[in-house]
């Protein structure tokens, strides 16, 4: 497995990357490049593989012949690899956020998966944390086109040759510009939706801890920027909103990713809503770590458990406020503005336990009943909920949250209207009083993810979906794009779970 990660200016490899010798060099192209044509680093810098790889001659002044750019490799139809013994390529594109989060989860698990199934898998990971070595108007321009980021994917794609590139999150630091750096060579696009960012400054399409759809069909952004939507920032929310609105007007979005991986039906009529294609959003749920199987009944199984960041718009006033007079407890994981004032007014069952580690919350998953799920505004996919299902936990959960698509009412979980403390608490009451429906409900969760989460099911719907776009790059007659871009993941996903 192929590993690049990125520092300020410069890229370097974790470790050395070796020639893979049943792929011979490609050859050069019969006419040099067209000069000026091509943009950013690359055009004056030397791969930071060459000596490694396909351009393992190349050099800076090699480079000239070719207009300042490095030869292109030579593509084969890519449907050729699959009658042969050679296994497909893929390139992950992410960019780290300053805090660990959902995503660089999701991009963990998926290039385990691949690479555990056998698929030629090379990471790119560059990093918000040097994010402070640019000055504020060259972060805000760089958020629009990064030369620097179109310079790292193409060299990148020059040397791992991949038969796809998969994006996961260009923002702020890559750009969109990375998906130009890829048509220059020839590869499809696929980008994974795992926020509203297109859409919305802030990427949740949320605002005081509301619901908010103000920019969802605005070319130009100006809401976002009135009301500082992105870090409280007018100056920050313009950029974004520049990177978006210039993009949609440019035709990126409509031509230059092959597929957007929307995560759930609902999301994608959203996405849709907001201007991309709907031939080219299909619905494809993460991947999801899973602990094994669920253990043999254990009746020391108590309680209920929150997992989430302690903020207004997670739901957790009113989730505490419904716990009252319930007798039993209720363990609370994570850390947020809101944690020292609910922890005073907590009643004494309610812990708080603070921030955890996935093997923390694992252990936490394993003696708790059920998991609660309070949110106030739609989410996109919680990840925790399909880690609850992975450990057999049911869920209780807002009825007006992405969780409608994950989990089914009465089966493997339940609903509460969002925010209304009786109803919470009727529901709450009803569930706890009956351990043995919340245990049958958990073991009906662990066999609803490994039927829908689990690697199995996840790595055929992403196989599936790559084999479809580079179906559509060989054969791009409209009926055949069409229906390879427009495909729902998985029959399920089109509805409500259930």
């Amino acid at each position: 497995m192929h590993h690049w990660s990125t520092d300020h200016r410069t890229e370097r490899r974790d470790h050395d990357i070796l020639p893979n010798p049943t792929r011979p060099p490609p050859r050069p192209r019969g006419r040099a490049g067209r000069r000026g044509h091509g943009t950013g680093p690359d055009r004056a810098s030397p791969s930071p593989v060459a000596g490694r790889n396909s351009f393992r001659d190349a050099s800076p002044e090699s480079y000239t012949a070719f207009g300042g750019n490095p030869p292109r490799p030579a593509r084969r139809c890519c449907l050729c690899r699959w009658t042969g013994d050679l296994t497909m390529r893929i390139l992950l594109v992410h960019e780290r956020y300053r805090q660990r989060g959902g995503e660089d989860v999701v991009v963990e698990t998926e290039q385990a998966l691949l690479a555990a199934h056998g698929a030629d898998v090379a990471t790119l990971i560059d990093d918000n944390a040097r994010i402070g070595d640019a000055g504020s108007l060259r972060l805000a321009a760089g958020t629009v086109w990064s030369r620097e980021g179109y310079g790292m994917v193409s060299r990148a794609v020059a040397e791992h040759r991949p038969d796809i590139l998969h994006v996961h999150n260009t923002f702020p630091l890559l750009s969109p510009s990375i998906y130009y750096a890829a048509q220059r060579h020839g590869i499809p696009v696929v980008q994974t939706l795992h926020n509203f960012r297109l859409m919305c400054a802030n990427g949740f399409m949320l605002r005081d801890g509301k619901a908010c759809d103000l920019c969802l069909e605005r070319t130009v952004k100006w809401p976002a920027v009135r009301h500082a939507c992105y870090r409280d920032s007018r100056l920050a929310s313009a950029a974004v909103a520049a990177m978006a609105g210039f993009h949609h007007g440019i035709g990126t979005w409509r031509s230059k990713v092959d597929l957007f991986l929307a995560l759930n039906p609902h999301s994608r009529n959203l996405f849709i809503k907001g201007g991309l294609p709907p031939d080219r959003v299909a619905v494809c749920p993460p991947a999801v770590r899973d602990p094994g199987p669920r253990p043999a009944e254990n009746d020391d199984r108590a309680g209920a458990l929150f997992v989430g960041r302690l903020s207004q718009e997670k739901g957790l006033e009113p989730l505490i406020e419904a716990w009252r007079g319930i007798d039993a407890p209720l363990d609370i994981i994570g850390e947020g503005p809101l944690g020292e004032r609910l922890a005073r007014e907590a009643p004494p069952q309610v812990r708080f336990l603070g921030g955890m580690s996935y093997e923390g919350v694992s252990a936490a998953m394993t003696r708790s009943s059920i998991l609660l799920f309070p949110s106030l505004w739609y989410e996109n996919f919680p990840l925790v909920v399909a880690e609850a299902m992975a450990h057999g936990l049911p869920v209780l959960a807002s009825a007006d949250s992405a969780v409608v698509h994950m989990i089914s009412d009465g089966e493997t979980g339940a609903f509460a209207l969002a925010g209304d403390v009786a109803d919470w608490r009727n529901r709450l009451s009803a569930l706890m009083a009956r351990p043995d429906r919340l245990r049958r409900m958990g073991r009906a969760a662990r066999t609803m993810f490994e039927t829908r989460f689990s690697d199995a099911p996840a790595y055929e719907r992403r196989m599936a979906l790559y084999r479809q776009v580079l179906a559509a790059r060989a054969h791009p007659a409209p009926d055949a794009g069409r229906k390879a871009r427009g495909i729902i993941a998985d029959g399920q996903d089109q509805g409500k779970a259930g």
